[in-house]
């Protein structure tokens, strides 16, 4: 598993933020850092690693490191200072259908967010949208359960921070 550390402001001799994250993919997996520039969209769907999603008008620039066979990023940060870095948690839930996965999330939310809060809205909302698609689309209205939703959070739990809004 991953190690993260955060240290705000009021921790570091000289006022800043400092942000360190490792990655512990395979061995012969190629981890590549990219900038994805800021952009405004004409389409309306983005291709994320297995699924695509509404596409909204504009993105943020962000610089995201990632393994090179994803479309979502393991850490980033964008031009606002969000930094938002995933960890692997190891659950027994599969599910079968396609779906956004935990760096997915994390690129989603760089690209959509001007700090931490709206990070967290950001992928609270695609939650929501998976648990509503999943129940209310995929599932017969009058067998609307719940107790299955369970399969929309992904096997990565998410570390926000904005070092603007500190």
């Amino acid at each position: 598993m991953c190690d993260t550390m955060v240290a705000l402001r009021s921790a570091t001799a000289d006022n800043s933020v400092i942000f360190a994250k490792n990655s512990d993919r395979e061995p012969d997996e190629p981890h590549v850092g990219i900038f994805v520039k800021r952009k405004k969209h004409t389409e309306k769907k983005v291709k994320c690693t297995y699924i695509e999603i509404e596409q909204v008008p504009e993105t943020y620039s962000c610089m995201l490191f990632k393994p090179s066979w994803i479309w979502g990023a393991e850490m980033g940060v964008n031009e606002y200072g969000v930094v938002i870095g995933n960890e692997a948690v190891f659950t027994k839930l599969i599910s079968k259908e396609e779906s956004l996965i935990g760096m997915d999330y994390v690129r989603l939310a760089l690209e959509r967010s001007k700090n931490a809060k709206e990070a967290v809205e950001v992928i609270i909302n695609l939650i929501i949208w998976k648990i509503l698609d999943l129940v209310i689309f995929k599932k017969s209205i009058r067998n609307k359960r719940f107790n299955n939703t369970s399969e929309v959070y992904e096997s990565s739990e998410l570390t926000f921070g904005s070092y603007n809004n500190y």
